[in-house]
């Protein structure tokens, strides 16, 4: 397909039921009570989808809000993101990130990342405040200024300027370089004091 070819521009869409979208396509508003299939990528102001979207390039706008499932083969950049359901991507990147269900990506980048109770997250995760909620699995490194991990939450790494760990959490290794707040029942496996943190330039 020549990534080149024109793209089509979309006002304000509101659809019932199953919508197949060809090419690249900008958009102000898009709203799908059921299953959306685009064969290239979208951008624009507006997304939210009640059901499933398959995207087979990216997702770029100021709002997504997905409530169901939602594959995209490359990223997904959204001012702001809500998520209740899966998601799957090779990066997901927004200012505010709220997740709550399961996402499998290789990055996942916010200024605000929250993670909600029970949630399964496959994925690096990047941010300057990070709350990762109760019984919330992270299978990746956390790595941000304010990390916050919930009650019998499970995280593989967390690596923070100020970093509290909750009751009965569990995390394998706690970098911190300012501040570290655990609960006495919390079962973390390294605590090591850095200078600062890995991302920084």
């Amino acid at each position: 397909m020549d990534l080149e070819e024109e793209k089509a521009y979309i006002d304000e869409l509101n659809a019932s039921g199953s919508l197949k979208l060809k090419g690249n396509i900008d958009f102000d508003e898009i709203s799908v009570s059921g299953s959306l299939t685009v064969d290239g990528s979208i951008k624009g102001g507006e997304l939210r989808i009640n059901g499933s979207a398959a995207i087979e390039g990216s997702i770029e706008a100021e709002e997504c809000e997905f409530n169901g499932s939602c594959k995209a083969k490359s990223l997904i950049k959204c001012d702001e993101l809500e998520l209740a359901g899966s998601l799957s991507a090779k990066e997901v990147l927004g200012d505010e990130i709220v997740l709550s269900g399961s996402v499998t990506a290789e990055l996942i980048k916010g200024d605000e990342v929250e993670i909600g109770k029970n949630s399964r997250i496959r994925a690096k995760v990047i941010g300057d405040e990070i709350i990762i909620g109760k019984k919330a699995e992270v299978n990746g490194e956390v790595i941000g200024k304010d990390v916050e991990v919930g009650k019998q939450a499970e995280v593989r790494s967390v690596e923070g300027i100020d970093v509290v760990i909750k009751s009965r959490a569990e995390v394998h290794e706690v970098k911190y370089v300012n501040s570290l707040d655990m609960a006495d029942d919390a079962d973390v496996d390294n605590v090591i004091k850095i200078d600062h943190l890995s991302i920084e330039d």
